[in-house]
């Protein structure tokens, strides 16, 4: 049986903050497209309220949704200078800046998995 996969969007430098409309607006279009299972999200107990996603998804037996995923996933880091992704298979987690890394990273992710069959 394959493990979930967390998938954690990390903003560059040059990002808006993180509750700001621009962001999240971007967050719930990926969001949107990725089809996760679960999504991380931050409320404020406040009268004001606030909070918001945090680019957080897990995905249900990755294997075959984290290769439909590469393609929005370089699109969400080639958006911004500085944006990376981490994946998160069990204890081990790796990180991407470039398409190409994450393609990298999802031929790991098959093997991580396929040894664990």
């Amino acid at each position: 049986m394959h493990e979930d996969i967390e998938l954690i969007l990390v903003p560059a430098p040059s990002d808006a903050p993180p509750f700001s409309s621009e962001y999240q607006t971007e967050l719930r279009e990926f969001a949107k497209q990725a089809g996760a299972r679960s999504q991380r999200a931050f409320v404020m107990d406040s009268i004001s309220g606030g909070g918001g996603p945090l680019g957080e998804f897990i995905f249900d037996n990755a294997g075959t949704v984290i290769v439909a995923l590469t393609s929005i996933c370089g699109i969400w880091i080639r958006a911004k200078y500085g944006r990376k992704l981490k994946l998160k298979v069990g204890k081990i987690v790796v990180e991407a800046n470039t398409t190409e890394e994450i393609e990298l990273l999802v031929k790991q992710v098959k093997t991580i998995q396929d040894k664990s069959k």
